[in-house]
């Protein structure tokens, strides 16, 4: 078998490696999330028990709950 496919495929994989664009480093983005209340919801799995705070929000008609 000619060395010729692999060697081609070789540069191909080494030129594609390449890269002479410089790209911007993302710089990290702050969130300011809105204030909102805390209503504890506990529930028990498999015997451990599990507080939610933030339970209320998952309904979305709520009307105290705030929008993105």
């Amino acid at each position: 078998m000619k060395p010729y496919p692999i060697l081609l495929f070789a540069a191909c994989l080494a030129v594609a490696g390449c890269d002479s664009q410089s790209r911007p480093t993302g710089q990290a983005t702050s969130f300011a999330y809105p204030k909102t209340s805390e209503r504890p919801v506990t529930d028990a799995y498999f015997g451990l028990t599990v507080t939610d705070n933030y339970r209320w929000l998952e309904a979305m008609n709520q009307p105290e709950a705030p929008l993105p």
